[in-house]
């Protein structure tokens, strides 16, 4: 059964074009205009067509996120990163809230893979209390689901009170 989620905003997807791709050509630009070297044009456009697919790629990657309870277990696909926990694991009854940016001891510090931009994290990270966490955040919102291993599960499904109670029913 997929469960909805928030959708990667138009703004998180300008900023990851930007970051991708505009970041490196302006960088080379103004190396050429630093150095007084020729070919500033050529330069430029031959990184922007090496950054392109980058970029690209990493919007292609964001779109794929898919969130689902498959027999007895809750799949994540997140762009290049997966996870599968069984649903007897977590522990819905603890679950939190996320309001925005003020998550306090479960706000994501480092990352241990994965990928962190505004508007997006997905992968594996280490959170400020210690703890681990699988996080597909598509939004600033989200819930967080402890499981018995002491990691946890971030999303930002599109309805946290509908997600919990599919959780905590008894086949999920």
């Amino acid at each position: 059964m997929p469960i909805d989620m928030v959708p990667v905003s138009t703004r998180t997807q300008v900023l990851t074009l930007v970051l991708a791709i505009g970041l490196p050509v302006a960088l080379t630009a103004a190396a050429m205009l630093i150095s007084r070297g020729d070919g500033l044009l050529k330069w430029s456009l031959i990184i922007g067509l090496i950054a392109a697919p980058v970029g690209l790629g990493l919007l292609w990657n964001m779109s794929r996120n898919e969130v689902r309870v498959a027999g007895d277990s809750l799949e994540i696909r997140a762009g290049f990163y997966g996870h599968r926990v069984r649903l007897r694991e977590l522990k819905p009854e603890e679950a939190i809230l996320l309001p925005g940016d003020r998550q306090g001891a479960h706000q994501p510090r480092w990352r241990q893979n994965g990928i962190g931009l505004p508007g997006y994290r997905a992968g594996w990270f280490k959170l400020r209390n210690g703890a681990t966490a699988f996080l597909l955040m598509t939004g600033s919102e989200g819930i967080a689901v402890p499981a018995k291993d002491g990691t946890w599960v971030f999303l930002s499904p599109e309805r946290p009170a509908e997600f919990l109670e599919m959780l905590s029913s008894p086949h999920g």
